[in-house]
């Protein structure tokens, strides 16, 4: 890491508690700052080997060693993890706030969780996760909430608008180069065959219940028509829902370059 310390453009170092290709590849585009990304895990397993240099991407073992990490980077701008994501995600936070109080550095954080804290979590974890998030809100620059939901949680916490900013932090878009058809051969039935293709949490907040009702629908205007779910299996009842219904097909937890064949 030390070849990258003398860089003339502004560091942004990001903590997360995990690292995953269609996140992290993209910002190899970044131009005007050097990014350094600091994980714990890579539990998606869809990572290339080259992925890892470009741009630099370590892991973490301890709140020790992460803490020595973000020093010998000297980040102009840290990205902490979101506060209330889990136990790792929080000492992420602790880890990072305790490194801005001792150095001078823009500390930023994103908020994804759009579901009220008083009915995620039980009152004690919401009285300590609200006193945490105020506390590392007064200390950072600037807060990204993804969605309405995020925002309202910020509101209820009277985390100032000031400080805060709507934006799709931390999702790059889509890199052509691997997300693409070239090469995969097609029959003519099939290339003609309507198919929807979910990819994510097999769960009730991501809308699969909906999605079922939805092909039930679509199959009766559209009978060959495909439904194709992949992603972890968080309730087993939608499994067993899904082998039941005609054209649907639960094909389980692929790779992102594995996307294109199944299209």
């Amino acid at each position: 890491m030390k070849k990258y310390i003398g860089s003339k453009a502004p560091k942004l170092v990001i903590v997360s508690e995990g690292i995953r290709r269609d996140l992290h590849q993209p910002l190899r585009y970044f131009r005007k700052i050097t990014v350094f990304h600091l994980y714990k895990k890579a539990s998606y397993g869809d990572m290339m080997p080259t992925d890892f240099y470009n741009p630099r991407a370590e892991k973490f073992q301890s709140a020790l060693e992460l803490y020595k990490k973000i020093k010998a980077i000297k980040p102009d701008i840290l990205q902490t993890a979101e506060p209330w994501a889990n136990k790792i995600s929080f000492v992420i936070t602790l880890v990072c706030y305790w490194y801005s109080l001792w150095h001078s550095t823009v500390l930023i954080f994103p908020v994804f969780e759009n579901r009220p804290f008083d009915k995620k979590f039980s009152k004690i974890q919401n009285k300590i996760i609200c006193q945490w998030g105020k506390i590392l809100a007064s200390r950072s620059q600037l807060i990204f909430y993804m969605n309405q939901g995020a925002y309202k949680n910020l509101q209820k916490m009277k985390i100032s608008d000031a400080k805060t900013m709507r934006a799709n932090w931390g999702t790059w878009g889509i890199d052509f180069n691997d997300f693409n058809t070239r090469g995969v051969q097609k029959t003519w039935d099939k290339l003609y065959e309507p198919v929807i293709f979910f990819v994510g949490k097999i769960r009730r907040a991501k809308g699969v219940p909906w999605l079922l009702d939805a092909f039930v629908k679509v199959k009766k205007d559209f009978p060959q028509a495909k439904l194709k779910l992949a992603g972890p299996l968080d309730e087993e009842d939608f499994l067993k829902q899904i082998k039941t219904m005609r054209g649907a097909q639960y094909i389980g937890i692929i790779k992102n370059q594995e996307l294109a064949i199944h299209f």
